[in-house]
């Protein structure tokens, strides 16, 4: 029998690590391949397919797995009986809510213990937006209107077509700025910042008054991923975008899709440092950040902190409230629970 360790986040590679160390089995998934070097230090972690074809089952007790790819419903039902699944740890992103709500299903239907380990929120220091400016979503532009302030050397006027050798890989040109982080404290803990607001989803952004006074002629940094890009195609009249995106082929064609060019785009690889994050922020002159309750682990702190120093407006949007059946974000607790049933 062996734990489901859902994951693709760094608190899915502590989890790994401690599990590992107290010899408790498990099968680690995660969506992308990227994902994979979270779990590098992990000795004698193998591949799912390996597994598969192990016939012994003395040597699946003591497996630590990797399986990589998105699960469907069905393929959630084959992958669990293979595995031999006797609880599920659900360590994956915040806002991965799809994969979680296979997990609480399938951990009813067939009474597996299931317990959810929360990265902690921050938002108790933001204020959040008045849902009475809940309306309908701006129309999209009717005429062109000027475009804000760029950053020195950004051409607004160049061609929406993008070219995908000409992105900014910040990871190899400014990378020494990622270790320079010490030199920047967070905002202190019950500190208030009017200018840091919560809103409920992503929808709320584009309602008159939040867009009129954090988007429309404003440099805006976009740090919500790739996926939530297509939402912003029909804004480029009336705000300068940018996105940080991941340095992948498929982040930076989704961000082609959603008319950025590649003069609005940077890759870069998680974590970021705070003075790297700075840098970019002023470096295009940045107004408005929009990002995901990510917590401390995602950088949502270093991001509160250069938006209180710098006066920006930081707008962070909430996370999908699910009802897990049980959760923690005590590391001691979760490896105590997966002890409990890693059983065989």
């Amino acid at each position: 029998m062996a734990i489901w360790l859902i994951g693709g986040t760094s608190e899915s590679r502590d989890l790994a690590i401690a599990l590992a160390e107290q010899d408790i089995p498990f099968v680690v998934t995660a969506t992308t391949e990227s994902a994979r070097q979270l779990y590098g230090q992990i000795d004698r972690l193998c591949d799912w397919q390996d597994f598969s074809e192990i016939g012994d089952r003395s040597d699946r007790a003591v497996a630590r797995v990797i399986r990589i790819g998105k699960l469907s419903q069905a393929e959630l039902e084959h992958f669990a009986q293979a595995a031999q699944i006797s609880a599920i740890l659900d360590a994956s992103h915040p806002f991965a809510t799809e994969i979680s709500q296979l997990a609480i299903a399938h951990s009813h239907n067939h009474q597996i213990a299931y317990l959810r380990f929360e990265r902690k929120d921050l938002n108790s220091r933001s204020t959040s937006y008045p849902l009475a400016y809940d309306r309908e979503p701006l129309p999209p532009a009717q005429e062109h209107l000027e475009p804000a302030n760029s950053a020195e050397g950004l051409n607004t006027s160049a061609p929406r077509a993008f070219e995908a050798t000409q992105y900014i890989d910040i990871d190899k040109q400014i990378k020494g700025l990622a270790h320079e982080s010490d030199r920047y404290l967070p905002t202190p803990p019950g500190e208030r910042n009017d200018s840091i607001i919560t809103i409920p989803h992503l929808d709320h952004l584009f309602t008159p008054t939040i867009a009129n006074d954090y988007l429309i002629n404003k440099n805006v940094l976009l740090t919500l991923g790739c996926k939530s890009l297509e939402k912003f195609q029909t804004w480029h009249d009336r705000v300068n975008l940018f996105a940080r995106i991941l340095p992948q082929s498929a982040s930076i064609a989704m961000a082609e899709q959603a008319g950025f060019t590649s003069r609005q785009v940077i890759a870069i690889r998680p974590p970021i440092g705070a003075a790297l994050e700075q840098a970019l922020w002023q470096q295009w002159q940045i107004n408005t950040v929009i990002t995901k309750a990510s917590g401390r682990a995602g950088g949502e702190d270093i991001k509160r902190s250069i938006a209180t120093k710098l006066g920006l407006s930081l707008i962070i949007v909430a996370r999908t409230q699910l009802n897990y059946p049980h959760q923690t974000s005590s590391i001691d607790r979760a490896i105590d629970f997966c002890r409990k049933w890693a059983i065989g």
